[in-house]
């Protein structure tokens, strides 16, 4: 039974479906990888993929984008395993819910870069590119541009 609207307490049974629902969940919670700090230090030192040697410090951000809302997970590689950072989620609205499924992927991308642009200052190159390559910010303001509201498109690629 999904709970998807409000209803009489007298309506609501607990199964022994629900019960097992319920303690998978508390087992997957006591044995859940920890979040983690996101170590600044070590992601400065990673390389290009063609120059290093191990992907230990590399920084993905995870998206998972539909036409109702987009969830992220940003994630660091350390030694032993890849470790959470920081998770996030946002609903899109009407307009944005129409776009194709290819472009919610970019626009998930471009909506969590915007809400951790605290990552800014530690990553510059992520909005201002390397020497041979466009910035991230600059190809995916290409890739929105125009289905995009003005004010995102001149934050994002600081063009009016």
């Amino acid at each position: 039974m999904l709970l998807t609207k409000k209803m009489a307490l007298s309506e609501f049974k607990w199964t022994e479906e629900a019960q097992g629902a319920m303690d998978l969940l508390k087992h997957l919670a006591l044995t859940v990888v920890p979040v983690r700090m996101l170590d600044y230090e070590l992601a400065r030192k990673v390389k290009q993929p063609d120059q290093r040697e191990s992907d230990v410090g590399l920084v993905s951000i995870h998206v998972d984008t539909s036409n109702i809302g987009v969830g992220w997970m940003i994630a660091q590689r350390l030694e032993d395993a890849e470790y959470p950072v920081v998770f996030g989620s946002i609903t899109l609205n009407e307009c944005e819910g129409c776009y194709s499924q290819p472009k919610l992927e970019l626009y998930g991308v471009f909506r969590v870069l915007k809400v951790e642009q605290h990552c800014h200052d530690q990553f510059p190159w992520i909005w201002k590119g390397g020497p041979r390559e466009p910035d991230l910010a600059q190809l995916l303001g290409q890739a929105l541009s125009h289905r995009v509201s003005d004010s995102d498109r001149e934050w994002f690629t600081g063009v009016s």
